[in-house]
């Protein structure tokens, strides 16, 4: 029997633009062959934090005043919110408030707020999205991470405060990102308990001058970290919220259009 001549046509682009997206780590998306970086307690890591192009007219950074992550300019953080424990199989998922949009779990928040359960009622604190942020970086002198990039995210509250209070104490090492003359980042960290679980917080940095400078190419090679993050529909995040509608984690109608926003 003659077998049927299948449509290749868009087919294959399709596929291979899916294949260039590399893997999916939780709610991040990550570029063909880049890994995610992971800080221990109790360990020191040196690791050189590097700038990427800003894509997002919605950075949650932004300040055009200073030029400070507007569209086309270089920074060296994508910060963001994250919901923990949603849905049936607790997940942790990205809010639309990161990219200005609304969010169906801060609303629900903010109506049992608006009808009386104080801030720190479990289930209100439990519904508040914590901050994060994605980095672009490169482990130096590790044994368990090869020298090349990586994504690493973390809470702002473990890593961005201790490195905050650095630089307010000494502002020669803000240049820290820099290609030309950066510094890498020595950072120790404690072991720190919160009920059944144990995690890695910045205890100190120290600023170690670089022996070499980057090179420009090499920002070819960072990822858009604004364009990595998996953020959901309203109605996708209502429905895992919720559990009152079939749920796609990205509704097709809105793949693509997660990270716009007004200038």
């Amino acid at each position: 029997m003659a077998r049927k001549a299948k449509k290749f046509k868009g087919g294959v682009s399709r596929n291979a633009a899916k294949q260039s997206r590399g893997t999916t780590y939780g709610h991040l998306n990550l570029p063909k062959g880049v890994r995610v970086f992971k800080e221990e307690p109790r360990s020191r890591v040196d690791i050189d934090i590097l700038p990427y192009e800003v894509t997002s007219p919605v950075h949650l950074d932004r300040d055009d005043e200073y030029e400070i992550a507007v569209p086309g300019e270089l920074w060296y953080k994508k910060p963001y919110y994250l919901h923990r424990n949603i849905g049936t199989n607790k997940e942790s998922v990205v809010c639309p408030s990161t990219i200005k949009k609304p969010c169906p779990i801060c609303e629900y928040r903010a109506q049992l707020m608006k009808e009386g359960a104080a801030w720190d009622d479990e289930i209100v604190r439990g519904l508040k999205p914590s901050l994060r942020n994605l980095y672009a970086i490169i482990p130096r002198n590790s044994k368990t991470y090869p020298e090349e990039i990586h994504v690493w995210d973390i809470s702002q509250f473990l890593f961005q405060d201790k490195l905050n209070e650095e630089i307010q104490e000494n502002e020669q090492y803000e240049s820290f990102p820099s290609l030309e003359d950066g510094y890498t980042l020595r950072i120790r960290f404690t072991e720190e308990t919160l009920g059944n679980n144990k995690f890695a917080a910045t205890s100190r940095i120290d600023f170690i001058e670089r022996d070499n400078p980057y090179s420009d190419d090499i920002l070819d090679e960072v990822p858009l970290l604004d364009e990595i993050l998996v953020i959901p529909s309203y109605k996708a995040l209502s429905a895992m919220f919720f559990g009152d509608l079939p749920i796609d984690e990205i509704d097709e109608e809105d793949e693509g259009e997660e990270d716009k926003g007004e200038e």
